[in-house]
Formats: structure tokens, C-alpha cells, sequence
């Protein structure tokens, strides 16, 4: 019995055999399944791993009932757990009370017998009485709906000690440990039949160093803090981060993990905004890291690592005054930019601008552009237009979305649709705002249910590069004319870009020149063909861009030799010194994440 909550009943895990107890800790875990993009592209594959056998079938389990599990290591640790002083939650019990007993029997026949006489297998009472929130198979889908997957487990710890406990109870069972948050990742980084899932959202809280020179500014929050209560809460103080995705639903574990990107000539990734980081290693322990304490080399590792290093539950990023932008929008012929000789032009564009979004409607001739400005001057967008144009996202991504999926059960309405949407976008529309205002500028982007293809273009800021990322374009306008010669119209939505320096992570995307240039279709769930015409453009694109890699947080998993691509893109040094890394910091010694 679990003193704290009466109702909770105690079971003992036994699906360890007796010859693995003593040297839990050596088990090398297999790889899992295959569609784990980071571990098949990154880390070496294991010759013959050891498997963790079990002559126990898992029973059949109500998604209402919950369970109190321990794994103890030992006949020590086991008479903890009888205790009630060491508790490890996690997997399913033994399917009977006798088969339990029997079990524990063999190990310690006279010492246990009385005491296992004394457990009973009755189920908990509703899991909303439950502090401890776990649930055993459950299906879980991305937000997206491009992939599921069954996790054993899926817990929600309050703190620290329930996280570390969950932690050592995955590593005991040789199960995979994976962390989500608002599950917005098109690719399968973070779903994996069988493991324990864990989701952060407990770890809150928001601090700032807000003292000194602006360079030493920082703020240091949960991963369970959203994006926009990090914006708000900074904007109260007269700070931002000065990059950030349009979304602002999203948690930064993800965004920081992954090389998520908003848009700025002159500033990288959202992880090269971070400068420390706190999380819990496979061996169950608490480590802090940093910028300054570990140097830029271990740096260039952790703030892109994929969740390979552990989970982390608290991050630190820079931060600098909060500084004004004019926010434009206007309409531009899609040859002044993109056609042949027009390269001066983008260049110009992007380079003397604080940030420069392009979207291309597919059967428009025209393009949408978005540009921020540094300025001076004082807001001038007021209360009832920032409520009015919230009313108006919710309409438009709410019956937006519904739209766009039935477009495509409809032959031939796809090139009305989209050139309806290029009408309804803004013909020069000019205003003041933060940046933390601007950059957020589309809501509810959680309603759309979208694929998402995002290739990332190294490049210079030279005319050579930006010819070929206009020649990307013109490829991109030429294969949807072919599709739509057959009546076929995959691309829905639009063609977007953005621009930013290069980071210098081992594992960025947009490493290798001075900046970068991210490229993405966006289409409906529902449309045909995505596989096929996204497949066509990444070879079309890549013919382009020898160099150019794939967003990791963006949808490639179709993409058919994906993997080995992405594993030759990244480079034998990049991948070697990232792993060397990861093995020096003994953070994850048994591939656990």
C-alpha cells in the first residue's frame, strides 16, 4: 500500500529474469523500430544486442485502470518496495496474484512467502482520483495525423523525483524512454511502439536575469512554459527572444531540440539562442550544462541534440530588449524575384531586411511577401484590430481548414482555391508592432490538420546562391503544372520560405555557409499524391543543392532512402564528433532516449 494514497496498490514487476538482476546497468538496448529518424540516421547500428527475454504475456488492460509497479534490482530494493520508502512506476503487472507470488517465490522462497501472501491484484479506483497520472497502451497520434504509434506507458510526473523514478524504471525494463509536448513534429522523432512516453507538462515556472549589459541577459524556464506564456511574461519586462516559429502553442523542447527556425538575416536557429540547459541523464541523475561552463565545442552538441542526451526540463535562452518592427505585407509578381535575372533582386530583399517570409500560392502568378524592419517608432496597432484579427484567424484556420480538405475530393477546384486565397491576402498592409507581436502573427495553427515538406538551403550572400534558390522555385511552379496536366494536385496550399544565419550545431540543417534559406510545401492531410510530388521536388531540389538537408522537425520520413540521406548530408566528422560527445558525457551510455 502506498501510504500517501491508500487506494494505490503496490505490485512487483518480475519480467526481469534472475541471470540480467546485478548488471542492469551493461544491458545494450536494441535500436527499437526502424522508424526513429534520428537513431537510424545518426547512431551506429549495435552488432548483436542484447534482448530483454520475458516468459510473461502482458495482459489484456481497461485504459481506465492504472497501476502502482516497481522493478527492484535486487532483494534489497525489493524489500524496500514492500516498504513503501522506494517506489518506481511504470509497466503492467503479472497477469494473476499467483503467478506474482510464484515468481517471487523462486528467487527467495522463505524469506518472501509471508510477505507476498499478503498483496492482492485489485485495480485502482477512477484515474482522476490519481496523483500519479499513468496509462498503459494507449495510441497516440501527432497533431498532425501523419504517424501513431503505441506506447507501453505513458506518464505525466509533477517533478523531479517522479521523472528520475521513471526514468530508472525504463532503463530496468529495456524500454525506449520518448518525450513529447504539443506532439507538432511531422517526423517520427518522438513516437516508439512500446516505450514509455513522457509528456512535460508540469515542469512551469519562468525566471529572467534582466541585470548588466543586454549581452548577459537571459531567461531561464519549464519545458512545460508554451511559447507565448515565455513571450508574454518577457514582454511584461521590457525583454524578447528575438527569433521564435510562428506558433506560439508549441513547448521549446522541441524547437530547441530540433533546429526549429523563425526568420532573420542576421540571427540563427532558436538553439543557437540557448545558452544552459538542466536535464536528467539514463542513469537517472540530475546534470546542468551550459555555454560557459562546458565551452562552445561540447555546446555545438547539446543545444541540437535531438533528445539523445537525456530529458531535459528546464532550459536557458538569451534574451535582449524588446525592440519595435514595421511589419509589412504586399503582393509581388513572382518573376521579379524567382524569374531568370531576377536573382539581384532577392537578394537585395532578404539581405536588408530584419527578416523576409516569400509564400507562393500554387496558379498565382503573384507572390505574398511579409517583411519586419527594425524601428523606432512606437506601436501604432490598436486593441480592437489585434482582438478583431484573432477573431479573424479563428474563422479563417477553423473554416480554412475544413475547406482545404474537401477541395481535393473535387476534380479540378484545387486552382480556384488557391488563387481565392491569394486574393484574400493583405495588398500592402503597414503597421508597428513588438516583435514578439509580429513574429506570431498567424493563430491557431493547431487547428490545421497539413503535411509539411521543408528542405533547408545552405547558401552566401551571393548572387549564385540566390539564383538557385530561385531556380528551386521555378522547379517547384514547373512539376505542379505537370501534376496538374493529369489532374492531380498535391500542392494545396502554398510554397514558403524563410532566411536566417547558419547555425553551427554538429547536427543543424543549416550548417555549412554563412546563412540559410528553409523551404517548405504545405497541402492539406487530405490530398493525393503527396508521397510521389514530394519525392519528385526533394530530387529536383537537391539537384539544385547538392548540400541541402531536411528540417528535422518537418515531414521527409516518405521520402524513400531518407535515412542514408540524411546520414551522407551530415558528415562523417559531424555525426562522429556529436556522438564522441554524447559518449564522453556518459549521458545516455545504453542508447535509453
Amino acid at each position: 500500500k502506498d501510504e500517501e494514497n491508500p487506494e494505490d496498490q503496490l505490485f512487483i514487476d518480475s519480467q526481469l529474469s534472475e541471470k540480467l538482476r546485478g548488471n542492469l546497468d551493461s544491458i545494450r538496448l536494441s535500436h527499437g523500430n526502424s522508424s526513429d529518424l534520428r537513431k537510424s540516421a545518426i547512431l551506429p547500428k549495435p552488432s548483436k544486442p542484447i534482448q530483454v527475454e520475458s516468459n510473461l504475456k502482458k495482459p489484456e488492460i481497461s485504459k481506465k485502470t492504472q497501476y502502482r509497479i516497481v522493478t527492484p534490482r535486487s532483494v534489497i530494493q525489493l524489500e524496500k518496495c514492500l516498504e513503501g520508502s522506494h517506489v518506481l512506476k511504470g509497466c503492467v503487472p503479472c497477469e494473476t496474484t499467483d503467478k506474482l507470488k510464484q515468481d517471487l517465490t523462486s528467487v527467495n522462497p522463505d524469506h518472501w512467502k509471508k510477505s507476498l501472501d499478503s498483496l492482492s491484484m485489485t485495480q485502482l479506483t477512477e484515474m482522476k482520483k490519481q496523483k500519479k497520472k499513468l496509462t498503459s497502451q494507449l495510441e497516440f497520434e501527432n497533431l498532425n495525423e501523419t504517424f501513431k504509434s503505441k506506447p507501453g506507458l505513458i506518464s505525466t510526473p509533477k517533478d523531479l523525483e517522479e521523472l528520475q523514478s521513471i526514468i530508472r524504471f525504463a532503463s530496468c525494463q529495456g524500454r525506449r524512454v520518448r518525450v513529447v509536448a504539443a506532439a507538432h513534429s511531422w517526423n517520427p522523432v518522438f513516437p516508439e511502439d512500446d516505450a514509455v512516453m513522457i509528456r512535460m507538462s508540469n515542469f512551469l515556472g519562468i525566471s529572467a536575469n534582466l541585470r548588466g549589459t543586454e549581452q548577459t541577459w537571459t531567461v531561464t524556464f519549464g519545458v512545460g512554459e508554451p511559447v507565448k506564456s515565455i513571450d508574454k511574461w518577457l514582454e511584461k519586462n521590457g525583454a524578447c527572444v528575438p527569433t521564435n516559429v510562428v506558433m506560439d502553442h508549441v513547448g521549446y523542447g522541441g524547437l530547441i531540440g530540433m533546429g526549429c527556425h523563425g526568420t532573420g538575416w542576421r540571427i540563427g536557429t532558436i538553439s543557437d539562442e540557448c545558452v544552459g540547459m538542466k536535464l536528467v541523464d539514463a542513469h537517472g541523475n540530475l546534470r546542468e550544462f551550459s555555454l560557459e561552463k562546458d565551452g562552445p565545442e561540447i555546446w555545438r552538441a547539446l543545444k541540437l541534440n535531438l533528445g539523445l542526451f537525456g530529458v531535459v526540463y528546464e532550459y536557458t535562452l538569451k534574451c535582449q530588449k524588446l525592440f519595435n518592427v514595421l511589419a509589412r505585407d504586399y503582393m509581388a509578381e513572382s518573376k521579379d524575384y524567382f524569374g531568370l535575372g531576377s536573382e539581384a533582386n532577392l537578394k537585395k530583399l532578404v539581405s536588408t531586411m530584419h527578416s523576409t517570409q516569400i509564400f507562393w500560392m500554387p496558379f498565382n502568378t503573384g507572390l505574398w511577401i511579409k517583411t519586419f524592419e527594425v524601428s523606432t517608432e512606437p506601436v501604432n496597432v490598436p486593441k480592437t484590430k489585434v482582438l478583431f484579427d484573432t477573431f479573424t484567424n479563428w474563422l479563417s484556420m477553423n473554416f480554412g481548414q475544413d475547406i482545404a480538405a474537401e477541395v481535393p475530393n473535387i476534380r479540378d477546384l484545387t486552382p480556384l482555391f488557391t488563387k481565392a486565397v491569394y486574393l484574400d491576402t493583405p495588398r500592402d498592409y503597414k503597421r508597428v508592432e513588438t516583435i514578439s507581436m509580429a513574429v506570431h502573427w498567424q493563430k491557431f495553427l493547431d487547428v490545421l490538420k497539413i503535411h509539411c515538406f521543408e528542405l533547408v538551403f545552405p547558401i552566401d550572400d551571393t548572387l549564385e546562391d540566390f539564383a538557385k534558390v530561385g531556380e528551386c522555385v521555378r522547379e517547384a511552379q514547373r512539376i505542379v503544372g505537370e501534376y496538374a496536366k493529369r489532374h492531380e494536385y498535391p500542392l494545396n496550399l502554398s510554397l514558403e520560405m524563410r532566411f536566417t544565419e547558419a547555425s553551427d550545431a554538429w547536427l543543424a540543417p543549416s550548417a555549412g555557409k554563412t546563412h540559410a534559406c528553409f523551404m517548405e510545401i504545405v497541402s492539406s492531410i487530405t490530398v493525393e499524391k503527396w508521397t510521389e510530388f514530394s519525392t519528385d521536388l526533394f530530387k529536383a531540389w537537391v539537384r539544385i543543392f547538392p548540400d541541402a538537408k531536411p528540417h528535422w522537425a518537418k515531414e521527409c520520413y516518405q521520402i524513400p532512402g531518407i535515412e542514408d540521406f540524411i546520414h551522407d548530408q551530415l558528415g562523417a566528422n559531424n555525426r562522429e564528433k556529436f556522438l564522441e560527445i554524447r559518449r564522453n558525457l556518459d549521458v545516455d551510455p545504453n542508447d535509453l532516449f
